[in-house]
């Protein structure tokens, strides 16, 4: 079941639009400031040796500059890593 779960949780936040406000498609924006865009992106570099990056973890596809992340999905993630038990 997990495997399955983790699967298809994966897949939904890969059809996930992120686009810019102004477009009625867009479901996700990009974040406000380049500093924030920095500190979400070593959170992600973080997680990658903490746990299972399934799905995005770095821009979309179409947006090479600006502060636009994919949703990010890890799993097998432990209870004592800085990405779960920190505010990315």
């Amino acid at each position: 079941i997990y495997d399955e779960f983790v699967e298809r949780y994966a897949a939904q936040a890969k059809r996930v639009t992120v686009g810019y406000p102004h477009d009625p498609a867009t479901e996700v924006g990009a974040l406000v400031h380049p500093e924030h865009y920095a500190k979400v992106m070593s959170y992600v570099e973080i997680g990658k040796s903490e746990g299972r990056l399934v799905a995005g973890g770095s821009r979309p596809e179409g947006f090479e500059t600006g502060n636009f992340v994919s949703p990010t999905v890890f799993a097998d993630v432990a209870p004592d890593a800085r990405i779960f038990q920190e505010e990315i």
